[in-house]
């Protein structure tokens, strides 16, 4: 994201970026045939790390020095001008949709993406691939963070080494430190998913998830500006045969063209995979400027596209998150008006922010660098206003505070369903167990329920079984990045039937229950030949039912299906947001969510097997929650019946359960086993 004097003028690097920030935008919107589009990225790393080098390089061979103050007074013009003018846009926005909770981390986000370390802050805060990462407006200026904290060792490290060791031995240099960052990849890559641990690990894994670190830290990703760096010799020096050029261009293209193709968020990245786009960038900009097929990113539209390319990548996640967070998934009206939106405001913020601020006259000074540093300190205690304040509450008008607290995150801990019970061992009474709760917190959800609608009234005792969030039934696993599933799955499960294989002597009930839709995408099978990694369906999961169910007969076993949910609407937060007051039974049709046809589906087929195996029972939740396809959010008295997304309030967990009390008390009084 950076540029050169026009006198060096590369046009195939603008081009480059164009493409970029293109697939950049069309992965955020959601563009079938983008699920790997965040290699855009990479690719800008590896463009800033060829000029950055280029540009030392030149300025040392040409004057045999090289000025510090004048480097970090063209970043500041190049960058901070745009940058802070969206902070400033986007934070007025902020401030009049995000309900408190939201505002409250978005302050955190721009007080440190003011500074550039909002890499870290995000890091430390969740995933960059989390559903809440659309409710993040500043999440993209992770990547900033990183270039800039790139600029700030760089200079030093080229200079240094192109004064001891000369040009070739600084390109040695480059390569040792490039190798260095990959090897750092490759031993957190190891480190996911094995029982293995290093005190560097472990220290990792107690801040944020392994995936994490590699994804957003500088360390991780210094080998994607060293592949552009490599580059700097190579394309000042060398000449070769036409022919390698354009197929250079063309390999460059298709390297970076199945990244977008075939990569999506669920894998692990950086690392050896990030080399496709990286080896693609790499390719089109050594290629580009003597390639004839490079015209195809040189004709005016593109070089536009890439002149504007810093300014579109600021504001289009921004528009994209306010979007959804006031209208909900983006279709693809939504998707041309942001696409064409941001590419408008692109084009204004170059044209009367990026272009007078880089050619007027500033050095890197105290008396030069004020203006910025007032800029920069308004921001920061703008941020860290919103910060300590709790979001500023009071702009939520009070008649539409529910509830006694102040955010939907302390809202979910507080009237969760499950909140205040332990997620594994007795729950209620002593000796064993009459009812055994068993699966993910959306089996956890319920203890609420069957404690209240079935255990206490009839004096039964309770024990669960939720250590993990996977599916929790034979041979169960879960893909994932961030720890060891196969084993601790299985864990779980296999203590579960133990148990329940212990009791024979009374009637036992085993409920189940998971977030069966979400677990099914990302479970594999163990102990199958070949091991069965992907494409699971809902007969895998009958599958596994009616291997738990006769490893624990006599016990009856109940499963109760998914739950309808909202919609992927935070009613809480929805409630909670500033100057506008919804309307249960309004327009938005907050108080209602149509029961989807994916959940009726899984459910159906469900109870159909229930009903022809004869091996488990279905307990339908949409039977207490729906009518005529129509599934309430709120009970007769306003209460809330989910405390987020998916699960259930207290409230909630008792309506369910209580609409199932009889059948499951009926099982509990049985005096005869089952076939």
């Amino acid at each position: 994201m950076n540029t050169v004097s026009r006198s060096s003028y590369l046009p195939h690097v603008d081009g480059l970026r164009a493409i970029a920030v293109i697939i950049v935008l069309f992965f955020h919107l959601g563009v079938p045939g983008f699920s790997g589009g965040f290699v855009g990225v990479d690719v800008f790393f590896v463009i800033s790390g060829f000029l950055i080098t280029r540009l030392i390089l030149n300025e040392r061979e040409i004057s045999n020095s090289f000025s510090y103050q004048n480097f970090y007074s063209r970043r500041i013009r190049r960058l901070l001008p745009a940058l802070f003018v969206t902070l400033l846009l986007t934070a007025i926005t902020a401030v009049l949709v995000l309900s408190p909770m939201h505002l409250q981390r978005f302050g955190g986000a721009l007080s440190s993406a003011v500074f550039s370390v909002s890499n870290i802050y995000f890091w430390q805060e969740a995933g960059y691939f989390d559903v809440d990462s659309a409710l993040r407006p500043l999440l993209h200026t992770w990547s900033l963070s990183v270039e800039e904290q790139f600029y700030l060792f760089w200079p030093l490290f080229v200079v240094t080494g192109h004064r001891w060791l000369g040009k070739n031995g600084v390109f040695r240099a480059v390569l040792i430190v490039s190798l260095a960052s990959l090897v750092l990849c490759f031993f957190l890559f190891a480190a996911h998913g094995q029982s293995w641990s290093t005190p560097m690990v472990d220290w990792l894994e107690s801040i944020s998830n392994l995936k994490n670190t590699m994804f957003f830290l500088l360390p991780f990703r210094v080998f994607e500006f060293g592949v552009g760096a490599m580059l700097a010799k190579s394309v000042i020096d060398k000449e070769g045969p036409s022919v390698l050029y354009e197929l250079g261009f063309l390999f460059g293209c298709l390297f970076i063209l199945l990244a977008v193709v075939l990569f999506d968020e669920q894998m692990l990245f950086p690392g050896l995979a990030a080399l496709v786009p990286c080896i693609g960038a790499g390719l089109i900009i050594a290629t580009g400027s003597r390639s004839r097929i490079a015209k195809v990113i040189t004709n005016r539209y593109a070089l536009w596209i890439g002149l504007i390319s810093y300014s579109l990548y600021l504001v289009h996640w921004p528009l994209i998150v306010f979007w959804e967070y006031r209208f909900g998934n983006i279709e693809l009206m939504g998707q041309l008006i942001i696409g064409v939106l941001s590419i408008l405001l692109a084009a204004l913020m170059y044209r009367y922010v990026e272009t007078p601020f880089r050619k007027r006259d500033f050095q890197f000074s105290i008396r030069g660098a004020g203006p910025y540093a007032v800029a920069a300190l308004l921001l920061f205690s703008l941020g860290f206003d919103m910060w300590k304040n709790q979001g500023w509450s009071w702009r939520v008008p009070k008649s539409t505070k529910i509830q006694v607290v102040t955010d939907a995150a302390s809202f979910h801990k507080e009237y969760f369903g499950g909140a205040g019970y332990p997620s594994l061992g007795m729950v209620l009474g002593t000796g064993q167990p009459d009812i055994l709760v068993v699966g993910d917190s959306h089996a956890h959800q319920y203890l609420e329920g069957v404690v209240k609608e079935v255990a206490e009234p009839f004096n039964y005792s309770i024990a669960s079984f939720y250590g993990i969030s996977c599916i929790h039934l034979p041979n169960f696993s879960r893909l994932s990045n961030e720890r060891n599933y196969d084993v601790g799955c299985q864990q779980y499960t296999n203590e579960a039937i133990a148990l329940a294989r212990s009791i024979r002597d009374k009637p036992l009930v085993i409920l189940v229950a998971h977030s069966w839709l979400t677990q099914l995408k990302r479970a594999y099978l163990l102990n199958s030949s070949p091991v069965k990694k992907e494409g699971l369906s809902a007969r895998d999961i009958v599958k596994g039912l009616i291997e738990l169910s006769q490893q624990v007969r006599p016990a009856k076993v109940f499963v109760l299906g998914a739950l309808p949910g909202t919609g992927e609407r935070n009613l809480f937060d929805e409630l909670n947001r500033p100057f506008w007051e919804p309307d249960l039974d309004g327009p938005s049709n907050i108080g209602s969510t149509n029961y989807s046809d994916e959940v009726a589906e899984f459910n159906g087929f469900l109870a159909e097997k229930a009903k022809t195996t004869l091996a488990f029972e279905v307990l339908d939740p949409s039977d207490a929650l729906c009518t005529d396809n129509v599934c309430s959010n709120f009970g007769s008295g306003g209460e809330f019946i989910y405390s987020d997304t998916s699960h259930l309030t207290k409230y909630g967990s008792r309506k369910v359960i209580s609409h199932f009390s009889d059948t499951i008390h009926r099982a509990l009084r049985s005096t005869s086993s089952s076939p």
